[in-house]
């Protein structure tokens, strides 16, 4: 996590407030793709994929560099940004 930035903000809306429970379960797990726009460092889209695990491919799109980076660690090592667990960064 970065220092002055809003990454531990965003962790504990997700985790700890669980702020996409409802949309999580309420979603059909039947869905090829699942999609977290503006994914930020991709808090959101790890969750997504645990949760749908190999049933989908979940998809992360992140249009500022510097969270793509901190997320997936900008591609380095992985085929188009995947990061594993079935997420992708594109």
């Amino acid at each position: 996590m970065r220092s002055q930035s809003t990454d531990l903000d965003v962790f504990d809306q997700i985790f700890r407030q669980h702020h996409l429970k409802d949309v999580a379960l309420a979603a059909p797990r039947t869905s090829r793709y699942v999609v977290d726009a503006g994914a930020n460092v991709g808090y959101s889209t790890m969750l997504l994929a645990s949760l749908w695990q190999d049933r989908s491919i979940v998809v992360a799109l992140e249009p500022d560099e510097g969270n793509m980076e901190v997320g997936c660690g900008g591609g380095r090592g992985t085929k188009r940004g995947q990061t594993g667990g079935g997420a992708q960064g594109l």
